[in-house]
């Protein structure tokens, strides 16, 4: 395979794609809630929780409804870690090679096109499991951010840690934990964003009943992610 990068610090390890990865999280969790039955298809606490009301409720049915994400979001990580497993060189200096990650971008890039033409209704469990699928996709593939462990498609980690950084910052004065605390911020924010766009282009694409269309917005920045990661420094 070519060689599309070098040097030591790995494209796919800055904060500028976590950053955009966070826009791309926070708008398919918004996308699901807000257009496929109310799910929440990149963090799997709430679906639990939504499993475990339903089944204590007795609806099996609907408890089924939440059930397969949750059981795509597992099948995603393991699929992440079997790219990883097959395409990661073992010397990043001496091996050519196409970075294993952008595979993970490319899967996601062709799922979201084919998700945006599904319709609304009778197959919105289907495109919740893809998208758990994905999203576990790229919560495996990019879980850190200059060597500091950062999740893109969900929040609860980097507040905690964004307040564990304030707290040490406030006690030391290390300007390495005040940075570290913005980064987070940074990326919290970068997901509310996301999220925020996602509502507005519902709300708008709501006007002509093509709503689902809404995640198609994912790919350009899907695609740019994937550029930044062929140069040898952003």
């Amino acid at each position: 395979m070519k060689k599309i990068f070098s040097g030591n610090k790995q494209p796919s390890d800055t904060f500028r794609l976590t950053i955009l990865l966070s826009i791309v999280g926070g708008l398919l969790d918004a996308y699901t809630f807000l257009v496929r039955g109310k799910v929440l298809a990149n963090a799997q606490t709430g679906n639990i929780v939504y499993l475990a009301i339903y089944l204590g409720e007795g609806n099996i049915k609907k408890a089924i409804f939440y059930l397969f994400p949750i059981l795509a979001f597992g099948a995603g990580i393991f699929i992440s870690e079997v790219i990883r497993g097959k395409l990661e060189p073992k010397n990043i200096d001496n091996e050519n090679y196409f970075h294993w990650r952008q595979i993970g971008v490319f899967i996601e890039i062709i799922i979201l096109l084919v998700v945006g033409f599904i319709s609304k209704g009778k197959w919105d469990i289907y495109v919740n499991v893809i998208v758990s699928f994905i999203a576990a996709i790229q919560y495996q593939t990019f879980k850190k951010s200059n060597g500091v462990v950062m999740a893109t498609t969900m929040c609860t980690g980097n507040f905690r840690s964004s307040m564990e950084h304030l707290y040490i910052y406030t006690n030391t004065k290390n300007k390495k934990n005040l940075h570290l605390f913005l980064k987070y911020i940074g990326m919290i924010f970068s997901f509310i964003l996301g999220g925020l766009l996602c509502v507005f282009l519902v709300n708008f694409l709501n006007t002509i009943n093509q709503s689902e269309k809404a995640v198609l917005t994912a790919i350009p920045i899907l695609l740019l992610v994937s550029y930044l990661m062929t140069k040898k420094k952003i």
